[in-house]
């Protein structure tokens, strides 16, 4: 009996125990719940989204901003939550989020990821820096920049191509390959298959030295004057487009006919102010702007002028026909007057005396009702400035 009543005491004193530590507020059920909310990629990337939290038992609403993918709020305990988040360019995420009461306070701080996924048809932008290859320095000469679409689907530069640096936008998904020039390197040529956000650093080598067609003569030869011997200039060597396929290239005003059929010459020597002269052998890919090497002899004969007379300035401006969207037909007009604006510069011509503007289909000099015709608008001019 004595040892009955002892085991009955002990039992007595643990129940007192036990009610004694439930009713303790130190540790009672926790009251609320700190959590750690974030958003990303598949791939780990954070995104900046909007983050929407609903109680579903009181339908308060609480809202917040993840700057940099994270977000740390306080919930309280017993209730429902809903969590939404949405960013440009990417589906909605949303998870449930029950936050039972919990006496362990380990238990009451959590982080919830919320994994979102971009919109298929949304554009990713391609941010691009170009620097020297050997000193690893960003190239702040102007930059020659084409992009290739793969699949037909449309590639927005955001702007030129500045300090070294340039962004275009492409749609999810898209392949698309671009080239680079910068006078004195070699072209860089790149493909990238857009499926998340890119920044791209590109290292360009130095072009190496070869004997280049028409180099502009310096000061210490001089061209003869253009009003005294017009005539003695050469005209320039081009290579026609072979007829018996699909041309490379195009010109951008009088076409060839055939092999057989000599190049048409541009005779500089009539630039006269207010006057425009056509460059019949600049050559450009079909539908771009990247210049062609064949284009160099004649563009070395305008350098060549420009150093002789010092005094000129010129504008230089790009043309096309009616085909196609016409905004998109005054942006290329407008960029390849700006390369060869570029190639000028590279060549020692000071900025300040070019100027270059792109007039799309707006200046056609013949009407566009036949392919001959078309190609004549499709040209590139330069022009005296006073």
């Amino acid at each position: 009996m004595k040892g009955l009543s002892i085991l009955t005491g002990l039992f007595l004193m643990l129940r007192t125990m036990v009610c004694v530590s439930q009713t303790d507020p130190a540790s009672g059920p926790v009251d609320e719940y700190t959590i750690r909310i974030e958003t990303r990629e598949r791939n780990g990337r954070p995104i900046p989204a909007t983050l929407t939290i609903t109680n579903e038992n009181t339908r308060k609403v609480q809202r917040g901003t993840l700057q940099s993918g994270s977000y740390t709020v306080a919930l309280a305990a017993g209730s429902v939550y809903r969590l939404d988040a949405n960013h440009t360019g990417y589906r909605p995420a949303q998870k449930v989020l029950r936050l039972d009461r919990v006496f362990d306070p380990k238990q009451s701080q959590q982080t919830v990821l919320l994994e979102m996924d971009r919109e298929v048809s949304s554009e990713s932008p391609i941010n691009v820096t170009v620097v020297d290859y050997d000193t690893k320095q960003r190239i702040l000469q102007t930059l020659n920049v084409q992009v290739q679409e793969f699949n037909g689907k449309r590639v927005i530069m955001t702007g030129p191509p500045r300090e070294g640096r340039f962004t275009f936008l492409a749609e999810f998904g898209q392949r698309i390959r671009f080239t680079v020039e910068v006078a004195g390197y070699q072209p860089y040529e790149y493909t990238v298959d857009v499926k998340e956000q890119h920044d791209i650093t590109i290292r360009l080598q130095r072009a190496r030295p070869v004997a280049a067609p028409e180099l502009p003569r310096t000061e210490s030869a001089p061209v003869p004057p253009a009003s005294t011997a017009p005539a003695t200039v050469a005209p320039p060597v081009t290579t026609s487009p072979a007829p018996a396929t699909a041309p490379p290239v195009i010109t951008e005003t009088k076409p060839t006919t055939g092999p057989s059929t000599p190049p048409a010459t541009t005779d500089l020597s009539t630039l006269t102010t207010g006057k425009t002269v056509t460059l019949d052998n600049v050559y450009f890919d079909q539908s771009s702007y990247l210049l062609r090497p064949e284009s160099h002899p004649q563009l070395n004969q305008l350098v060549a002028l420009l150093k002789n007379r010092p005094e000129l300035k010129i504008e230089i401006s790009g043309h096309t026909d009616n085909v196609g969207d016409p905004r998109l037909n005054l942006a290329l007009s407008e960029n390849r007057a700006r390369v060869i604006t570029s190639y000028l510069i590279g060549q020692g011509i000071a900025e300040n005396r070019l100027r270059y503007k792109g007039y799309g289909q707006t200046k056609p000099i013949t009407p566009n009702d036949t392919e001959e015709n078309k190609r004549k608008n499709r040209r590139v001019e330069v022009r005296l400035l006073e």
